[in-house]
């Protein structure tokens, strides 16, 4: 629901596999990650905006780290994100969105499953950032 909060309703996504509703979109990637990754990271970076009235263009480059489900892989891309976003009654969402992959490697993973010393992340409330001092 969260997500969803920074798209227009109706908004439009193409990633070249995908082509419709950013709800439907979104809802396929959450469930990919539920069946497939371990931990996932988005990075967003060189954030560029043109604004004009009530219509913006904006490009964000970002990188996306996954680790397989069986500790076996990790997944890098590097992305852009071409979003057109439009002000209505002095909110301003994306209306569209176009992603663009730049590059993306695939690597072996399994050390990153050592019995070591560090904090583990969680994907749910039992992660340690949801404990308050």
């Amino acid at each position: 629901e969260l997500v969803l909060l920074q798209y227009w309703p109706g908004a439009l996504v193409d990633d070249g596999a995908f082509h419709g509703d950013i709800a439907r979109h979104i809802e396929m990637l959450i469930e990919r990650s539920r069946q497939e990754d371990l931990a996932m990271v988005h990075h967003l970076s060189s954030h560029l905006a043109e604004v004009h009235g009530h219509i913006a263009a904006a490009e964000t480059y970002l990188t996306l780290m996954r680790h397989s489900a069986d500790g076996k892989r990790v997944w890098v891309g590097g992305l852009r994100l071409l979003d057109r976003l439009e002000a209505r009654q002095e909110n301003w969402r994306i209306a569209s969105r176009r992603i663009v992959a730049d590059y993306e490697l695939e690597a072996d993973g399994s050390s990153l499953l050592t019995d070591d010393q560090y904090l583990r992340s969680r994907r749910d409330r039992e992660d340690i950032s949801y404990e308050r001092v």
